[in-house]
């Protein structure tokens, strides 16, 4: 099977983690634990330094500083955005929800929100806030200093109805209608290049596979000018046809892959994973040295080995305990046995 074959299998496999952050890094306060999470389809990650809180009005009720990664929604366009203005659907950089600071693409934003709210209170408070609010006037009522540069500064929004508060990036019922809002209208239009079903048919491939290098693409195929197809095919859609949700399971997947099985060289990243029942359980060589066992008690061990837990399952069914093991046998602390012991 190809690499991209594995890696849509290994999705079908892992999926019940998506969009779930491992517990010893909630435990531990780790601000980019959503990095080493599994993307869910139509979403991808935004750096944040600012929380809005909004009442079901839309009135501001709080803003504070933060500094942390979240998963948010987006569109195929606005997760490989670059010059061109394009705004994610829901918490986005402040140039997009505050018109103070650009009318235009606050618009685009707001335009967009409208879409997909539908009678949903939690987004309709947001719609509120961002039409009649000014986030930097109230950010300056609440002690918060934002200046010119901050124009860049990602934005979560907390929302308060009643005497609960919530955080909308950590909404299940919002990313599954956002999600079911992508797939409202679709039609199969046969076979991807992948032999998935063929609905949305795209040629913007995310970055930030691997965050050392995070320019870097697993397809491309949008380059017209150069070489990437040219002299085989007339367009780009004859060299490359994938569906946008094939593409982005085996992006999502990889990017997890290195973030929990990955061992970093420079700017490589060696993976090793396996696909196997989420009830088998690591094996350690009992002959090995107390470090193999200090590692086996470590965060990531004690997940691999929790039941009714979907990040532990996920690790555990793609053997990270073996990946672990590979990755100190790479670094010299162990012997190349040690591996078959944990196969």
């Amino acid at each position: 099977m190809s690499l991209f074959g594995n890696l849509l299998t290994t999705y079908e496999m892992i999926q019940g983690a998506s969009g779930q952050t491992p517990h010893s890094a909630e435990k531990d306060g780790d601000a980019d634990a959503a990095k080493r999470a599994l993307i869910p389809y139509g979403h991808t990650t935004l750096p944040v330094s600012l929380t809005v809180l909004v009442d079901a009005n839309g009135c501001i009720r709080g803003v504070a500083k933060r500094k942390s990664t979240i998963i948010i929604p987006c569109t195929e366009e606005s997760m490989g955005r670059t010059i061109k203005p394009v705004p994610h659907p829901l918490f986005d950089q402040l140039q997009y929800v505050d018109s103070g600071r650009s009318p235009e693409k606050t618009s685009m934003y707001l335009q967009q929100l409208a879409k997909w709210k539908g009678d949903d209170a939690k987004l309709e408070a947001v719609f509120k806030c961002v039409s009649e609010h000014s986030i930097s006037e109230a950010a300056a009522h609440y002690g918060v200093e934002l200046t010119d540069k901050d124009d860049k500064a990602g934005v979560c929004f907390e929302v308060q109805i009643g005497l609960e508060d919530s955080d909308l990036s950590n909404d299940v019922d919002i990313r599954n209608r956002w999600i079911a809002y992508l797939q409202r209208s679709q039609h199969r239009l046969g076979k991807d290049v992948f032999g998935e079903d063929l609905y949305t048919p795209t040629t913007n491939f995310p970055k930030k596979v691997v965050s050392s290098d995070a320019n870097a693409k697993l397809l491309s195929a949008n380059d017209s000018t150069n070489f990437t197809f040219r002299g085989r095919f007339s367009s780009k859609e004859q060299a490359l046809l994938v569906d946008s949700a094939s593409s982005q399971k085996i992006n999502s997947t990889l990017r997890w892959l290195v973030n929990n099985h990955g061992t970093l060289t420079g700017n490589q990243a060696i993976v090793v994973w396996a696909i196997k029942r989420p009830e088998e359980k690591p094996v350690l060589n009992p002959q090995s040295g107390s470090f193999d066992f200090d590692d086996f008690l470590s965060p990531i061990a004690d997940e691999s080995k929790a039941l009714h837990d979907d990040i532990s399952d996920a690790l555990n069914a793609t053997n990270v305990q073996y990946a672990k093991i590979f990755s100190r046998v790479l670094r010299g602390y162990e012997g190349a046995e040690d591996l078959e012991d944990a196969q």
